[in-house]
């Protein structure tokens, strides 16, 4: 199992209070994001849930900044906004080791020729609408690595 990314867990965790006497810190999303890719990177044939939640996360996740100017100079469609702004947030927090694993996920995930099979795998286990119109899944990776360069 590897460590890479738990730094960020710490030093990120967001504090909150589960009872009066109780307070545990939380990975923000971004955070969590980066620690999925990780962890199926690790072991791709025994972390397929990992894709499953990483799709959710990529085409669920609500920025503030949705509508910042920036996005919208960019000419970012509203399902673009999600994964960039995330990829963005990501590409700002993470170290070398860190962007070396979301850059090598985000090939295999775009990648239809990818030995591991991640690409197939992640439009498998995201929503519907990727496998009625695999361009989503496209249009969400690219939008992605867009907002990690």
């Amino acid at each position: 199992m590897s460590l890479v990314g738990l730094r960020l867990a710490f030093e990120r965790g967001v504090s909150v209070t589960v009872a009066p006497d109780l307070i545990i810190k939380v990975a923000p999303v971004p955070v969590l994001t980066v620690l999925k890719i990780v962890a199926y990177g690790d072991r791709p044939a025994e972390r397929e849930r990992d894709l499953a939640d990483l799709a959710y996360i990529v085409t669920e996740y609500e920025p503030e900044d949705r509508f910042a100017d920036d996005v919208i100079d960019l000419g970012m469609s509203y399902e673009e906004a999600g994964p960039f702004l995330l990829a963005r947030t990501i590409a700002a927090m993470v170290n070398d080791a860190e962007r070396a694993h979301v850059n090598r996920f985000a090939r295999a995930a775009s990648d239809e020729d990818d030995p591991s099979g991640t690409h197939a795998k992640f439009l498998a286990s995201g929503p519907p609408s990727w496998r009625r119109n695999p361009d989503e899944l496209t249009q969400c990776l690219r939008a992605f690595r867009r907002g990690f360069q």
